[in-house]
């Protein structure tokens, strides 16, 4: 476990799990940055999850906005409602939780609330104290997470202590959510059955498959009953655990034959055995997550947003459940709770670094549903697998109006090639030979084999490229040549034939030739790369031709003949400069960390700076939820969260990933940050450590894995490569040092 290099500024030291900080002279953001608090109730207020289930148990003030939660709504990964062609469509159900509610009491003279997000512990806590008349205090202290060890497991500890003299008598209200709660109405049809004394049991499903094939997701809730009465002598304290386990159908492949309903009664009672342990077993389970992060030294906000976007993610995907990432959370009907290309685009990569065993199951939600994207890629006439624009729970498309696809699901093709990426990138990260063969190789095959259909030869011998298409830039659907979308297209080729040649797999003729011959739109006068075939300048809505430079050239260099693809420093500045000036301002919120990679890499540092400011000025405070824009959107907006840390890591952390090596050259810090610190950094099975300062960078192993490449060497500016050993010194360097990670093959390592 490794600790800040330094003891917080007037607090007692304390292991540096998360982002922590160092305030020199100022102090912009909380004292504690995994520790954020407010004395009321705010408009954004945080949720908790852990992947399976996610909450907001407190509703903030006005019910929030963007529309995309109501109060006592519990939502589970892979529980949906709505047939694919509805007018309501296929979307995440909103399904009522139990709720115990500490009435205030009698004969107070007044009362104060203080709200805490702890990130470490990932717990939320709402500590009201009523000043009596008759002299002393009676506070309520309610904790609730998502257990993230018992994954069907939701917590609301009450902690009661009277302070006084007198007896007091503290009610308690319990009540069940509304069954109508969701942003779309009824989403599950519930009744409560027969239970055990003190447990209240309930029963039913969703009211709606996505499909025709698909069965009813049959949803069941155990909850504990809480006293309506707790007396409380003078100077006592007592705790009332409110447990809720929620259970679903779709988790009977691994509970054999045993009913939602059963399983969810017998996981209470197990748990109502062990309360006292509850609590330690959750946060034991997140210090083992927050073993990988990211550190920061000298500001405060910084290090509070960075904590905070990595526990919203967090808390919306786990390693065990398979049901993927939405752009609203898990804790959200927003976008439906659909996934899109924000998993593998935006939130995914730093998963891929930080958290690879979750990274993974995002993959894996993908490969199960290779039958969605084979049935669309056929309804347009073509071969391989088209995944879909908005996935839910089959792997349909789910982005559909007036009883057919809508726009972004006709025209947004890409999302096969981001996906396409993340397997790629999966594979020279993990380098498992067994992963490439069962699960990563069919996916890029098949989306290889629908993008080589698509491809069309151009007229006076321009190459090939897409007609019909959208980029990521929504607000110009049908384009041609799509800059982004003939290049992830060409890319997802090129990867097929590289992966089928490491399998002994055939490939098709014209493969290589398509993928070498993918025609960009550019100036030569300038190196300006058009968004696509036509375009003179229009608004963009997000960051689109600009992903050629950051992320796609790392893709490209992995090759030696799509040199094309591989984007220079003056066409990087050309495309930086002229879409800075044409992006919507209001656009989503990611786009400004993609902006400030890009003028790292080209050495722009001011501007850098202020698109990385710009980048993560939608975490609201205090509790750093979300918006997808300025002024509102979706809430609470992970992708944006997932953009920004990336300007973190691949920004001011200066780390690429190619086919060849994992390279690391940080700039300088940004703005107040003194010490930047990647810890936890996943390569080919070893843990490594980043710290980058003002005077230069190390790199140190922390640990290797069982199945890790046995020796892993540095080469720094000379080329030479330096084994790299558990335990030993840091390998140092100064700027502008390029650090290359690569595996050393037996006979080098000796």
């Amino acid at each position: 476990r490794t600790g800040s290099s330094k003891p917080l500024s007037k607090m007692p030291f304390r292991l540096c799990l998360m982002a922590c900080v160092v305030s020199a002279v100022r102090d912009p953001g909380p004292l504690d940055p995994a520790i954020l608090t407010s004395t009321q109730l705010e408009k954004l207020m945080p949720y908790v999850g852990n992947g399976f289930l996610a909450t907001h148990p407190i509703v903030g003030a006005e019910g929030g906005v963007g529309g995309a939660y109501t109060g006592n709504t519990v939502f589970l990964a892979g529980v949906f409602n709505g047939a694919q062609f509805a007018p309501d469509r296929s979307h995440r159900a909103g399904i009522p939780d139990w709720v115990t509610t500490v009435l205030p009491p009698k004969n107070t003279s007044s009362s104060a609330v203080k709200y805490t997000l702890n990130v470490e512990e990932a717990t939320l806590t709402q500590r009201t104290t009523w000043l009596l008349k008759s002299g002393g205090s009676l506070r309520a202290t309610e904790t609730h997470y998502a257990h993230q060890a018992h994954r069907n497991l939701l917590v609301h500890s009450v902690e009661l202590s009277n302070d006084g003299d007198d007896v007091l008598t503290v009610e308690l209200h319990q009540a069940a959510g509304p069954d109508c709660g969701g942003p779309y109405g009824c989403d599950v049809n519930l009744a409560t059955i027969p239970a055990p004394t003190g447990v209240r049991l309930v029963n039913g499903s969703n009211l709606e498959s996505e499909t025709n094939s698909t069965p009813l997701t049959v949803i069941a809730i155990a909850s504990s009953l809480t006293p309506n009465v707790v007396r409380l002598s003078g100077h006592t304290s007592q705790t009332v655990h409110a447990l809720s386990v929620f259970t679903s159908s779709l988790e009977t492949t691994e509970t054999a034959s045993v009913a939602p309903c059963e399983r969810a009664l017998q996981l209470l009672q197990g748990y109502q055995t062990n309360t006292s342990k509850l609590l330690t077993e959750h946060k034991v389970a997140w210090q083992d997550l927050w073993e990988n992060g990211i550190e920061v030294a000298g500001d405060n906000n910084l290090a509070a947003t960075i904590n905070t976007s990595m526990y919203f993610i967090l808390s919306s995907i786990r390693d065990d459940w398979e049901y993927g990432l939405s752009p609203g959370g898990l804790a959200s009907g927003g976008y439906h709770g659909h996934t899109f290309w924000d998993q593998e685009t935006w939130m995914w990569p730093p998963l891929l670094l930080l958290q690879p065993h979750i990274a993974k199951s995002a993959l894996q939600y993908r490969y199960l549903r290779q039958p969605g994207a084979a049935a669309l890629a056929n309804h347009f006439g073509h071969p391989g697998l088209r995944f879909p624009w908005e996935s839910a729970l089959t792997g349909v498309e789910a982005e559909t109006g007036g009883g057919d696809l809508a726009v972004c699901s006709v025209y947004e093709l890409h999302i096969s090639g981001d996906i396409c990426f993340a397997f790629w990138q999966y594979l020279v990260a993990q380098n498992s030979a067994a992963w490439l063969r069962d699960v990563g190789a069919p996916v890029i095959r098949g989306i290889a084999t629908f993008f080589a259909s698509r491809m069309t030869m151009l007229p006076s011998g321009k190459g090939y490229g897409i007609l019909h298409a959208m980029g990521p830039d929504e607000y110009h659907p049908n384009v041609n040549n799509s800059a982004y979308v003939n290049s992830v297209a060409a890319l997802s080729i090129r990867t097929a034939i590289s992966v089928s040649n490491t399998l002994n797999l055939p490939v098709p003729a014209n493969w290589s030739d398509i993928a070498t011959g993918v025609f960009l739109d550019a100036d030569p006068a300038t190196g300006l790369i058009r968004e696509y075939s036509g375009y003179s300048g229009q608004v963009v809505k997000q960051a689109d031709a600009i992903m050629l430079g950051y992320p796609l050239s790392s893709w490209a260099e992995s090759f030696t003949d799509v040199p094309n693809l591989v984007i220079n420093q003056t066409t990087q500045i050309a495309n930086l400069h002229y879409y800075a000036n044409r992006t919507d301002s209001n656009g989503p919120a990611m786009t400004w960390g993609l902006f400030s990679i890009g003028y790292l890499d080209a050495g722009l540092r001011t501007s850098a700076q202020s698109n990385f400011e710009r980048g993560y000025a939608n975490a609201q405070p205090p509790f750093y939820v979300w918006t997808e824009t300025p002024t509102g959107g979706c809430v609470n907006f992970i992708t944006g969260a997932g953009g920004f840390l990336q300007s973190v890591l691949f920004g001011y952390g200066g780390i690429r990933l190619t086919g060849h090596a994992l390279v690391v050259a940080p700039p300088e810090p940004p703005g107040l940050v003194t010490e930047l610190v990647l810890r936890g950094v996943h390569y080919l099975g070893w843990r490594l450590r980043v710290v980058s300062t003002r005077t230069g960078f190390t790199l140190t192993a922390l640990s290797r894995g069982d199945d890790a490449v046995p020796t892993l060497a540095v080469a720094l500016n000379d080329g030479q490569a330096r084994p790299l050993a558990v335990g030993a010194q840091p390998v140092v360097a100064t700027r502008p040092t390029v650090m290359k990670i690569t595996a050393l093959a037996p006979s080098q390592s000796k």
